[in-house]
């Protein structure tokens, strides 16, 4: 009889905890009003690109870089022979010029030998713990997170907000920007923010315009990018990044309550058996 009743007991206090926390789930956990990827195709890109890249890898790597492009087909696409051979040069001293100005600020160049393309790296660094010893961190700063907090069931969702890296005039993005439109005019260039993540998307989610999985050099390390690409002559857009973790009070009490819930069957179970062997 006892044990039917502590059997009992538990089932009610399973049932009492879910209620309880149900009742707190749906009054504060919601998620946020915020857009993310889509899934959308890339879009339609202009002829003449400048992406800056931030690039976190798979294995702990991290990458910054330049990459200024220059689809020559497109842009003098339906000109006549003259005006095509005039705009082949302006495009490529443009270009040149980028590259240049990239070289003198310390930048290692990459794939130079196209007149239309190049690739500067900024820093590279192997692991968080080789940039956190080039910059100087020794662990002890106090880091406090802008993030808002959205609480969900299963998960929390950190939202950040990422600054747009070409809307700061002076520093060396602005000024190749204004190199390049320029030469070919704002209309013809895309800027491109590369976001790239070592987690996935069920981790790090954006509402960047398009995503894709990036593997790079000989050991096809892999990063998550998320493209965020408007024209040279729009406005900068709204950035968003959204980290989600577990929520790991719903799964410690899911757990626990189904541990009083099995229990207190078992129990219960037990007791009925007990008692009808002591009728026989």
């Amino acid at each position: 009889m006892k044990t039917k009743i502590a059997g009992i007991v538990l089932i009610v206090l399973a049932a009492v905890v879910a209620l309880v926390y149900g009742i707190v789930a749906a009054v504060t956990f919601g998620r946020g009003d915020y857009g993310v990827y889509s899934g959308a195709p890339a879009p339609e890109a202009r002829p003449a690109e400048l992406a800056y890249n931030t690039l976190r890898y798979a294995s702990g790597a991290y990458k910054y870089s330049v990459q200024v492009y220059v689809d020559i087909d497109r842009m003098t696409e339906g000109m006549s022979l003259q005006d095509k051979a005039r705009l082949e040069i302006t495009a490529s001293d443009a270009v040149r010029a980028a590259e240049e100005h990239m070289r003198g600020l310390g930048a290692s160049i990459e794939n130079d030998d196209d007149p239309y393309y190049f690739s500067a790296v900024t820093v590279e660094f192997s692991s968080a713990t080789a940039m956190d010893i080039a910059l100087g961190n020794d662990g002890y700063d106090v880091y406090t997170s802008s993030a808002e907090i959205y609480k969900g069931f299963w998960y929390m969702d950190y939202v950040s907000a990422l600054s747009d890296p070409f809307a700061t005039e002076g520093t060396y993005l602005s000024e190749v920007t204004d190199i390049l439109t320029e030469a070919l005019g704002a209309e013809n260039i895309d800027l491109i923010y590369n976001y790239g993540s070592a987690y996935g998307t069920r981790t790090i989610e954006t509402n960047a315009g398009y995503v894709y999985l990036f593997r790079d050099g000989a050991d096809m390390d892999e990063t998550y990018v998320h493209e965020f690409r408007r024209g040279a002559d729009e406005e900068g857009k709204e950035m968003t990044v959204v980290q989600h973790s577990p929520n790991t009070v719903s799964f410690y009490l899911t757990i626990i309550d189904a541990v009083l819930l099995t229990t207190g069957i078992v129990f219960v179970a037990v007791g009925i058996g007990a008692g009808t062997r002591s009728d026989q």
